[in-house]
């Protein structure tokens, strides 16, 4: 805001120092993430944590000079926000996994919760989510579940479904109810599963900035969101195609891991990119709240 062009406010500046810093951020996050997992497989000998430093210090500038980090780094675009949030929650989630509390858990809840306000592909990381919440808490993760299918996965079945007023209105109540009940019936962990479906809720709520956006002078026409229809629009993803997966038995699918090896051949040049698999040589030696990371890291780029 402190920028000015011929004494007004320059937006445009703006935007593109915003791409800039959460570009800049997600690469200070792969070289902190590096160095930790880098130790955690290291050997107990004299250097080994030079070397994990300068493994990371690497890992952030071959990451921060690709074609693709720096081209929407120096643009107005939301790809370095969204890479920021997915990268931060994998930061969260080794926090978790390393010392499992309830405040890491809540930290958790929050990464993702607003995730999603900022983008949808995000909802690709829920099986990341169950897995890191499996691994270091089964309980916590069973209640956590429950609580998502009755409170809003079980009423929205229903409202798709095409249920009748009175009787919609009377089950989904009951299973909010039990939504709220069974988690803190079941276990300790019942109420922290509903604290961290509360702050992802709360994550999410910063949609409701949308109308208020498009009220502005000059409004924010991205879907006209100050209009009921049009804020559906937004939040459903209405401006894109479908998500539509790919058929893994497919010729397609193979089409697809094709251009994705020549895509990552340009950005890193082939040796490389082919020194990215060297972790998984050296699988044996993660331990513990590394492995489980290393696990839930794995299910993240797949």
């Amino acid at each position: 805001g402190f920028v000015r062009y011929r004494g007004c406010p320059n937006p445009a500046w703006a935007t593109n120092f915003m791409s800039a810093v959460f570009g800049a951020l997600s690469c200070g996050l792969v070289a902190l993430l590096v160095a930790r997992a880098a130790r955690s497989v290291a050997s107990p000998q004299a250097g080994a944590h030079a070397k994990s430093f300068a493994a990371a210090v690497a890992a952030g500038i071959f990451f921060s000079i690709s074609h693709t980090m720096w081209s929407q780094s120096v643009i107005t675009e939301t790809y370095t926000l969204t890479l920021f949030c997915i990268i931060l929650f994998l930061a969260t989630s080794l926090v978790w996994l390393s010392r499992p509390s309830r405040g890491a858990a809540f930290g958790l809840a929050a990464v993702f919760g607003l995730g999603l306000a900022q983008s949808h592909i995000i909802i690709l990381l829920v099986p990341c989510l169950i897995l890191a919440l499996v691994l270091s808490n089964p309980r916590l993760c069973r209640e956590f579940c429950l609580a998502n299918a009755f409170i809003w996965i079980l009423p929205c079945v229903l409202l798709r479904a095409g249920l009748a007023n009175p009787w919609f209105w009377v089950a989904a109540t009951s299973s909010c109810v039990l939504g709220f009940a069974l988690p803190l019936r079941l276990s300790a962990s019942g109420s922290t599963a509903l604290g961290m479906l509360a702050i992802i809720a709360a994550g999410i709520a910063f949609y409701a900035y949308l109308p208020l956006a498009s009220e502005g002078n000059p409004p924010m026409q991205f879907g006209y969101a100050r209009t009921w229809d049009g804020f559906q629009h937004v939040i459903t993803r209405g401006q894109y195609e479908r998500i539509m997966p790919t058929t893994v038995l497919s010729l397609q699918f193979l089409d697809q891991l094709r251009w994705y090896a020549c895509l990552l051949c340009q950005e890193y040049i082939c040796p490389l990119a082919l020194a990215a698999f060297l972790p998984i040589v050296r699988v044996s030696r993660f331990r513990g709240p590394s492995l489980k990371w290393w696990c839930t890291c794995l299910l993240a780029f797949f």
